[in-house]
C-alpha cells in the first residue's frame, strides 16, 4: 500500500457514497467500511437501473429480496426503475447485510456468503463445516462453489485493505468466530 502512488488509493478504494452508507450503517451498528467493500465488490461503485440477472447494479441483491426487505422496512413496493435509487438500493443492502450478520451470530465469512449466494448456502456451510478444522482457509475451502469461493475472497481482501487505509475502521463482526454448535 506504502508503494502506490498518491491519489491511487482514493481511486482504487474509494469512500463512494460515503454518507448515506455511514448514516445507515449507524443504524444498525455495522462498519461502513464492510458496506464498502461488498460494494466495491459487487459494482466498481457504478450505478445503473437494473442488471439482467434480477439485481440491482450497485448492491447485487435480487428483486425478491428487495420487495422482502421493502415490506419490513415499511415501504411500499413500486416499480423497480423509479424505486430503486442509490439512496433506497444503499438503505436496503445495509439493512441486508446488518439482518445476515445477526443471523449468523457475526460470522463475517458465513455473512458475506450468505450475501453472495443466499442464506440457505450458508446454513449449509455451517452444518458441513462441524467436521472441518475451523480455520479461515479451511472455511473458505469449504465453500461448494468457485465463484462463490472467489467472491468472498475478493470481499475479505477489499474490507482488510479498506481498514488498512482508513485508520478508523472498525471490525465490528468477528472475522473468524467460530460457529455455535446449537444451529
Amino acid at each position: 500500500l506504502y508503494r502506490i502512488p498518491p491519489g491511487w488509493i482514493d481511486m482504487l478504494y474509494p469512500q463512494v457514497y460515503w454518507e448515506q452508507i455511514q448514516k445507515n450503517c449507524l443504524k444498525y451498528d455495522l462498519d461502513p467500511y464492510f458496506v464498502l467493500a461488498i460494494l466495491r465488490e459487487d459494482s466498481r461503485f457504478e450505478y445503473g437501473d437494473i442488471q439482467t440477472r434480477d439485481t440491482t447494479r450497485l448492491f447485487k441483491i435480487k428483486s425478491s429480496v428487495l420487495k422482502d426487505i421493502s415490506i419490513r422496512l415499511g415501504d411500499p413496493w413500486t416499480d423497480r426503475k423509479e424505486f430503486m435509487t442509490p439512496d433506497r438500493v444503499i438503505r436496503y443492502a445495509v439493512f441486508y447485510i446488518a439482518w445476515l450478520r445477526d443471523n449468523f451470530d457475526d460470522n463475517l465469512l458465513y455473512t458475506i456468503t450468505a450475501y453472495g449466494t443466499d442464506p440457505e448456502m450458508a446454513t449449509q456451510l455451517i452444518h458441513g463445516s462441524k467436521n472441518i478444522n475451523h480455520s479461515a482457509i479451511a472455511l473458505m475451502k469449504a465453500i461448494p462453489y468457485p465463484e462463490t469461493r472467489e467472491y468472498v475472497q475478493h470481499v475479505l481482501d477489499s474490507y482488510v485493505i479498506y481498514s488498512l487505509i482508513y485508520p478508523n475502521s472498525t471490525l465490528k463482526i468477528k472475522p473468524w468466530k467460530l460457529p455455535d454448535e446449537t444451529h
